[in-house]
C-alpha cells in the first residue's frame, strides 16, 4: 500500500519501502500479461489455420502446436524449438493446469513456477484427475517457495501420487542407458 505510514525521520525506509512495493507489483502485472499471452498463444495454436490439414489431419494438437509455432517464433525471434516448447507448454496450462494459469493471471505465482508445475506434473498427463489434485497441493504453497522448493516439492507429489508409473519412468530409463567404448 503506497500510504504506508511511517515516522518522519525515517524517510529512507519509507522510500525503500514504497520501492519494494513497486517492484512486487510489477511482478504481479508481469504474471498477469504472462498468463494473457499464454491464453492467445493457446488459443492461436487451436485456429482453424493451424490445428489441422489434409496431409497431417485436422484437430492434430501436434500439428497446430507445430503452426503456431513457426509464426511465434519468427514473430518473437525464438529458436524454433524455444517456440515449440513455449506453444506446447501454454497449451497444456490452458488445457490441463487451469488453476496454475489461474494463479499466474493473479499475479500469485510467476510463470516459472507455472512451468516448473507444468513441467513436473507431466508424468501424470495420462492421469487428469491425479494431475489436478497434485496441482492443487503445490499451488497451495507454491506462492511462499522458491521455485526450487517447487520443484523438488513437484517431484516428491508426483512420486507419492503414482509410485509405479514413477517405477516405470525409471526402469525405462535405466534400460536406455549404456557406456560406449
Amino acid at each position: 500500500d503506497p500510504a504506508v505510514s511511517v515516522e518522519p525521520w525515517d524517510e529512507a525506509v519509507a522510500v525503500e519501502h514504497d520501492l519494494v512495493d513497486l517492484i512486487a507489483a510489477v511482478e504481479r502485472v508481469k504474471a498477469g500479461a504472462e498468463a494473457a499471452q499464454i491464453r492467445a498463444i493457446a488459443e492461436l495454436a487451436g485456429r482453424a489455420m493451424f490445428a489441422g490439414c489434409a496431409e497431417h489431419g485436422h484437430g492434430d494438437p501436434a500439428h497446430g502446436i507445430r503452426g503456431a509455432a513457426s509464426v511465434i517464433s519468427a514473430e518473437l525471434r525464438l529458436s524454433p524449438s524455444a517456440a515449440v516448447q513455449r506453444v506446447a507448454t501454454a497449451c497444456e496450462l490452458v488445457d490441463s493446469l487451469p488453476a496454475t494459469l489461474a494463479e499466474l493471471a493473479a499475479g500469485r505465482i510467476d510463470g516459472y513456477r507455472a512451468r516448473v508445475i507444468a513441467e513436473q506434473t507431466r508424468p501424470l498427463a495420462a492421469i487428469p484427475d491425479l494431475r489436478r489434485q497434485v496441482e492443487a497441493t503445490l499451488l497451495a504453497k507454491a506462492p511462499r517457495r522458491t521455485a526450487t522448493q517447487l520443484r523438488a516439492a513437484a517431484c516428491k507429489a508426483v512420486l507419492a501420487a503414482d509410485p509405479a508409473s514413477a517405477e516405470e519412468r525409471h526402469q525405462r530409463a535405466r534400460a536406455g542407458r549404456f557406456v560406449s567404448p
